[in-house]
């Protein structure tokens, strides 16, 4: 396809402007795409709608708990299966590491935008030690990074084959927790597999 055509429409009563773009075909053989229309509801529709977005926002909560409880329940088994590897670390212990200067806490991301989130601490500095350069958890997600997450996971985070201690951080703690990352050596890192959770 090459050329377009560009049509430029004003109104100055309502200060709007509107520019359409079409693109034509070079050949017959070539139709241009079409764009998808906005649906548009007609009034028969709205003593529908109204009912049906209720309902909709009345299943969403039990489902919204059911989730949650269901990862609590996953994250609690993970956590004894790491007490098992002995592969866990208490609060208390990390917060002497940071004091100390010690270590990174790596926090490895489910989802890269809600989590939910799981806590590694290393006694290795991740940063010193990296094969390429590190990104925040957004960019990681994106190609050119798979080598680096791909490495955190084999040499950390794993729940096989990783080195890193888990940590809990309990709801009390939050907060103290929140002041301690602000002195503390930290990365962030999407999960590589879904092994573990």
């Amino acid at each position: 396809m090459s050329g377009g055509v560009v049509s430029v429409s004003w109104n100055l009563s309502s200060a709007q402007v509107v520019i359409c773009i079409s693109m034509q075909a070079d050949s017959q053989n070539v139709a241009p795409k079409r764009r998808r229309s906005l649906r548009e509801f007609g009034p028969l529709w709205f003593p529908v709608l109204p009912p049906l977005f209720l309902i909709a926002g009345a299943l969403s909560v039990p489902y919204a708990l059911g989730l949650a409880t269901y990862w609590k329940w996953r994250e609690r088994r993970f956590t004894r299966r790491m007490t098992a590897e002995c592969r866990i670390m208490t609060f208390d212990e990390l917060i002497n590491k940071i004091e100390a200067r010690e270590g990174t806490i790596i926090h490895e991301w489910y989802s890269v935008v809600k989590g939910p989130i799981r806590n590694w601490w290393t006694p290795d500095d991740v940063y010193a030690q990296q094969p390429g350069p590190w990104a925040d958890r957004f960019r990681m997600k994106k190609r050119g990074y798979e080598s680096l997450v791909e490495w955190c996971f084999r040499r950390y985070t794993s729940p096989t084959e990783g080195t890193a201690l888990f940590f809990v951080v309990r709801k009390a703690q939050r907060k103290s927790f929140g002041a301690l990352l602000e002195t503390a050596r930290s990365v962030d890192v999407p999960a590589f597999s879904r092994e573990g959770w």
